[in-house]
């Protein structure tokens, strides 16, 4: 049996038009079973969904930050510009660098956490 990759796992899974898909409460139900740090952005870089331990590590309770930018509310400022251009040009089809980095983030009660993440673009069936 082929191995799947997180990607690919995570494109049967998601589904861009999030708050009206029945199936979401699977998914979220599903990302809460992790130990890792998981959180999906739509288009708009807009938080759609962070996982228990997501929360956990930054302090907020469900739903606190579902909605609100990934790059303004939780990434350091220092750090803005330089993700947002690779999340354009990722989202633009113009990058596929899904390289290991570190992002400083900022917590409910205003300190600082540093992870190390992947972006992975995630399409839905239409691959938008």
């Amino acid at each position: 049996m082929k191995k799947e990759s997180v990607s690919q796992i995570l494109e049967k899974l998601f589904v861009q038009e999030t708050e009206d898909d029945p199936h979401l409460d699977v998914v979220r139900a599903s990302f809460d079973l992790v130990e890792s740090f998981i959180a999906a952005i739509d288009l708009a870089g807009n938080l759609v969904l962070v996982n228990r331990r997501g929360r956990e590590l930054l302090g907020y309770e469900e739903g606190a930050i579902s909605g609100k930018s990934f790059f303004h509310q939780l990434l350091a400022k220092s750090q803005r510009t330089k993700a947002l251009i690779r999340f354009e040009e990722m989202i633009g089809g113009e990058s596929h660098n899904t390289e290991l980095r570190e992002y400083s983030l900022k917590t409910a009660r205003g300190d600082t956490v540093t992870i190390k993440a992947r972006m992975l673009p995630v399409k839905d069936r239409r691959a938008h």
